[in-house]
């Protein structure tokens, strides 16, 4: 049963969380606190699967009270409960909070969130994915300009100007966030060349996630021609599978800022081949692994394992949890889920010409996402693909 803790200084909030929680007690052993000293009393006791906070509980010791549910009990999921007049409050628990839920609370979006986090917690603790990933030479660390931009983001209020400074500083960064920016995709007014303007039009956050997505292939390491080549094709892969997704999502009218999200998130969905790509020996070893096995859908002995080596990878680099999601559940079906930057990631896979994916696209799949069969039609035929 999934042991769930929920705090809020508010009573009457945890009293209605009891009434309108009671159907889910088959499922849930649930606790209610309405301080940080008795939710940390109650985490003494035993482990917890899920914290569920209100955005304004201050810990015991500073802030934030799942700074300190994060250091005594790490694999317990993190929720923030927050009313819209809270969202500054809810925005300085970025670094400690998995999820982020509005309050009141609607049960089945709780529901929903759990069991999402769940299911990516347990991919990403599972054994076989620990074990291959200690058994790999060197994960790729991040460099000391996405270190710096993590630190800036972490500083609040955000300063653009000093995210704009930061990805100056760097030629190959300035230049990859300059050539996806400008893709038609984004939407630009016009031709960027500076990468302030990027900050400015797309927001702080998208322009550093984007940044940390492109040194995830820089910093990859391949050690021949052949590596080389096969991580540019990766590369490559991503960006039309992003484009798809985007293109998708505007057809099924999603907003901008979503719309961007989901080109990250299908960008990145292959990461994991790239990490096994990486750390695999030199082509002409007698351990070499053939390259083209750790394409996802090839017969390589861990292409299952793709997505959540890839969502662990983001996770360590600090990418957001949505990111990290996104790319753990891009192998499932989107009436498995319901989350949109996995959902239009699954679609646009199987619409690209070289896919292999040997499952079919449900009409309850593109229900979930507010698609039709026209709709792949027509950008299929506007992109020049082939499903």
């Amino acid at each position: 049963m999934i042991r769930i803790l929920f705090a809020d200084s508010d009573p009457d909030v945890l009293s209605q969380l009891r009434q309108v929680l009671r159907g889910w007690r088959d499922r849930w052993s649930m606790a209610f606190v309405t301080n940080s000293r008795d939710a940390l009393d109650a985490l003494a006791l035993g482990p917890y699967d899920v914290v569920v906070a209100d955005a304004r509980m201050p810990g015991t010791q500073g802030p934030s009270l799942l700074a300190e549910v994060r250091d005594r009990q790490p694999g317990a999921v993190r929720i923030v409960l927050a009313e819209t007049a809270q969202l500054s409050n809810a925005a300085r628990q970025l670094p400690v909070a998995h999820q982020f839920l509005s309050r009141p609370c609607d049960p089945a979006k709780l529901e929903a969130a759990v069991d999402r986090s769940l299911l990516l917690r347990d991919r990403l603790t599972s054994p076989e994915l620990l074990e291959l990933i200690i058994g790999m030479d060197a994960l790729p660390t991040p460099s000391a300009t996405v270190i710096a931009l993590q630190a800036a983001l972490a500083a609040l209020p955000i300063d653009p100007d000093r995210i704009s400074k930061l990805i100056r500083t760097d030629v190959a960064i300035s230049i990859k966030v300059l050539q996806i920016a400008n893709s038609a995709f984004f939407g630009m007014p016009r031709t960027v060349t500076d990468p302030g303007e990027a900050v400015n039009y797309l927001g702080a956050q998208s322009v550093c996630d984007l940044v940390i997505s492109a040194e995830l292939f820089r910093s990859a390491g391949a050690r021949s021609k052949a590596r080389d080549a096969e991580i540019a094709r990766l590369q490559q892969r991503g960006m039309a599978r992003a484009e798809l997704a985007c293109a998708l999502a505007m057809r099924a009218h999603r907003p901008a800022m979503t719309a961007r999200e989901i080109w990250v998130a299908a960008f990145l969905a292959e990461v994991g081949a790239l990490l096994l790509l990486s750390s695999a020996p030199p082509t002409g070893s007698s351990s070499s692994a053939d390259i083209s096995a750790t394409e996802p859908g090839a017969a390589g002995q861990h292409s299952a394992l793709v997505p959540a080596i890839g969502a662990y990878l983001l996770s360590m680099w600090g990418l957001p949890h949505h990111l990290v999601e996104a790319v753990a559940l891009s192998r499932d079906c989107p009436a498995m889920h319901g989350t949109d930057p996995a959902g239009f990631t699954w679609v646009a896979s199987h619409l690209m010409a070289d896919s292999d994916l040997a499952d079919v696209i449900s009409a309850d799949d593109l229900a979930w996402l507010g698609l039709t069969d026209n709709d792949l039609a027509a950008v299929s035929v506007g992109m020049g693909v082939g499903s």
